[in-house]
């Protein structure tokens, strides 16, 4: 399974794994799709063991709607990147809570945990996107609120504005100002 995970990602797929993806020890390896994640947790054997250090990035399409750091509730912690192709696009305490990598053509997201909110949904959104390599696509009957959700339904030309608070909200779909 492993194996087939591998080659599809690299042959132009998507991943996102969240908390403990193929986490199982063997062979010095706790999370076993560690490859196409390009994060590992570290389980007490890395001990004497560099780990790669990284700069966050700063600005990214997946994080592009969040106004302060995730909140995934429970966070799985000593979490490490395995090499430099991987960015970090947010942490808590020196250990990654989203990443991504590249494996050939194709691209994984790793969060380390996920509580529902919509900023989290926002968050899934988002990576479920990018790891299709299909950022162009995402304005399409998006919302700009973060706190809002739109579906369009054109055989019925009826487009249907969600409110997911109990306040009122402000929105637009994102290329277009008529919503």
């Amino acid at each position: 399974v492993v194996e087939k995970i591998n080659e599809w990602v690299a042959d132009g797929g998507g991943f996102i794994g969240i908390a403990e993806p193929s986490a199982t020890m063997h062979s010095n390896q706790y999370f076993q799709l560690s490859d196409v994640l390009g994060v590992e947790r570290d389980t007490g054997t890395r001990i004497g063991l560099g780990k790669f250090k990284y700069a966050k990035v700063k600005d990214h399409f997946i994080t592009n709607d969040l106004k302060a750091d995730p909140d995934f509730g429970h966070d799985i912690t000593n979490i490490f990147i395995l090499n430099n192709q991987t960015q970090v696009l947010s942490d808590k305490e020196g250990s990654p809570t989203i990443a991504t990598h590249g494996l050939g053509r194709g691209r994984s997201v790793y969060f380390s945990g996920h509580t529902f909110s919509p900023a989290n949904a926002r968050l899934i959104h988002r990576a479920i996107f990018w790891a299709a390599n299909r950022e162009a696509d995402f304005a399409r009957w998006t919302c700009t609120n973060p706190l809002t959700e739109c579906a369009y339904y054109p055989n019925h030309k009826k487009l249907i504005v969600i409110n997911n608070t109990q306040s009122p909200q402000q929105t637009e779909e994102i290329g277009r100002a008529h919503v």
